[in-house]
């Protein structure tokens, strides 16, 4: 795995993505441009914040145990982000919760890679989750492409389609044209992984 070099400072985003989390109480605004996330829930945080916040997960999954699951259900490690990215180990905790986490995939002490998902998730958190203060799971490709804009890397396959939107550390899983996933990430920045990305995900 490529180790990753932080360009942030010499890439400013044109997109500042604002991460609206609805409480049942209050409702919480943080506007996120890098690391992504929500204002306790975010890329780069240490796995001490992450407990902190997230409670004890259900279980910690090795990098070989976790690849095994990958290579299990015949995914095709070389195209796949957080592989590109690196980990050593997974958080995994119970998605019943406020952000819809399921995942998180640890590098080192610091988050680089969250999953979160709608799957077989209650209504009342799954609706209480968007991207932007608009952006919520159920959205429709073209909903998100209107507001997020087109420059991302695209992938479509056995009913699913991925936008990636590298510039920004975001990723959008759509299942007959529904936002099914939202994944906050490191960046790829080396040369080495960009070039897998756009070899993997052409844009044409």
């Amino acid at each position: 795995m490529e180790e990753w070099e932080d360009i942030s400072p010499k890439m400013p985003f044109k997109f500042l993505l604002i991460i609206t989390l609805f409480s049942f109480d209050s409702i919480a605004q943080s506007n996120a441009n890098t690391p992504f996330g929500f204002d306790k829930l975010h890329i780069e945080m240490s796995t001490t914040e992450l407990v902190a916040e997230m409670g004890e997960p259900k279980e910690i999954r090795s990098f070989e145990d976790e690849k095994k699951v990958w290579t299990d259900g015949d995914f095709d490690l070389s195209k796949a982000v957080v592989f590109l990215i690196g980990f050593d180990k997974v958080y995994i905790f119970d998605y019943h919760n406020k952000y819809c986490l399921w995942k998180a995939y640890v590098k080192g002490d610091k988050v680089v890679y969250m999953n979160l998902t709608s799957t077989f998730q209650l209504d009342k958190y799954k609706e209480n989750m968007t991207v932007n203060g608009k952006i919520k799971f159920g959205d429709s490709v073209e909903e998100v492409v209107s507001l997020m804009g087109k420059n991302f890397f695209p992938d479509r396959g056995f009913g699913y389609t991925d936008y990636l939107y590298n510039d920004l550390g975001i990723r959008f899983t759509f299942l007959q044209n529904k936002m099914t996933h939202v994944y906050f990430y490191r960046r790829l920045t080396s040369k080495a992984s960009l070039y897998r990305l756009i070899k993997h995900y052409p844009k044409d």
